[in-house]
């Protein structure tokens, strides 16, 4: 789900992709790791659970997050669009009853490969 999108610089091109982090109450998470599956771009949520991958070809990613005392998530189908900045709805992140869940997909699901 979109939340906003925002044009870039004419004559740039690449796109951006932002978002936000937060837990099953609404709360942001903090020093969540936030990674662009295949395309090498990692970065941490800030205070308010955002994060920003700038400067990305167009095309379609997946999106990892993952954090201690949470299930890591992988989420297909975020689009970046050439000269557009998107800012994609909240992801919320489940805890874990157990450590360790941070290294493994909830419910066991299979992340995707590289091509």
């Amino acid at each position: 789900m979109i939340d906003a999108v925002q044009r870039l610089a004419p004559g740039d091109d690449t796109g951006t992709l932002r978002g936000s982090v937060i837990d099953s109450n609404g709360a942001a998470i903090n020093g969540a790791a936030v990674s662009v599956y295949c395309a090498g771009c990692n970065t941490m949520t800030n205070q308010a659970g955002e994060f920003t991958f700038a400067n990305l070809k167009p095309g379609s990613y997946v999106v990892v997050v993952s954090k201690a005392g949470y299930y890591r998530e992988f989420l297909p189908r975020y689009s970046v669009f050439k000269g557009l900045d998107w800012t994609y709805a909240p992801i919320e992140l489940e805890r874990c009853p157990a450590e360790g869940c941070e290294r493994i997909p909830r419910q066991e699901k299979i992340g995707p490969r590289c091509e």
